[in-house]
């Protein structure tokens, strides 16, 4: 049991920093977005230890660096609807608060373990956009057909992201073994390449950093809530 809630701790207060979903009012000076090309640096990470998490977990484990991260999301609707022209709109954004993550060094590998963490975010937001594109296409485009399975979808990315984080924290950093994290990259990579169709775009980005919504569109006020079995 302790090892349960020490794993959620570390997935959902440390290295992830929630769902956005109301008008913005970040600094976008203060985060990044997921890029295939923009790999994280020792500059993207300007905060000091205890900005985003601790350096000891249950006094095992002793990390060099901090990654405060999350899944920005929202769902846009048009202002006006024209049946199987007008179609919601869902975004999603994985993105790294520079100015709160840490490293106590420029140490390549502790920089690398928390890269597979920003991969691991993106493809469980690329798994999401093909869940819902994959529903739309299912009920023959129908208008709103997104909307009803947004708020369930984004919920199940949360949990398989979670579920990943916890499997990668007890593969790496419980074992400290460097063969553990070459198979990680190597997934990620193999992962990242076959899904690229559904990659983070920057308008997604820019539309949750600014919050502003695309012509034509406003924020959708009510989502039906999860589905339950």
């Amino acid at each position: 049991m302790k090892n349960i809630i020490i794993l959620f701790f570390v997935s959902l207060s440390i290295l992830s920093c929630g769902v956005f979903s109301k008008k913005s009012s970040k600094d976008r000076n203060d985060w990044i977005y997921w890029q295939k090309d923009q790999k994280l640096t020792n500059k993207d990470f300007q905060g000091i230890v205890g900005d985003c998490g601790t350096d000891i977990i249950d006094d095992t484990v002793y990390l060099e660096a901090e990654g405060c991260m999350a899944i920005w999301s929202i769902l846009d609707i048009p202002k006006t609807w024209k049946k199987g022209v007008e179609y919601e709109k869902f975004y999603f954004a994985p993105v790294f608060n520079t100015k709160k993550s840490w490293t106590k060094s420029n140490d390549s590998i502790a920089i690398l373990k928390i890269q597979i963490y920003f991969d691991l975010s993106e493809l469980s937001a690329r798994w999401a956009r093909k869940e819902l594109y994959r529903f739309r296409e299912e009920s023959h485009n129908a208008t709103g057909a997104s909307a009803i399975m947004y708020a369930s979808i984004r919920e199940k990315m949360l949990d398989m992201k979670h579920e990943m984080f916890a499997t990668y924290f007890n593969d790496v950093f419980r074992t400290n073994n460097l063969d553990s994290l070459q198979s990680w990259v190597d997934f990620t990579d193999k992962m990242i390449e076959e899904t690229k169709e559904f990659e983070t775009k920057e308008i997604e980005f820019e539309r949750l950093i600014t919050g502003k919504s695309e012509k034509g569109y406003k924020q959708a006020k009510k989502i039906i809530g999860p589905m339950k079995n």
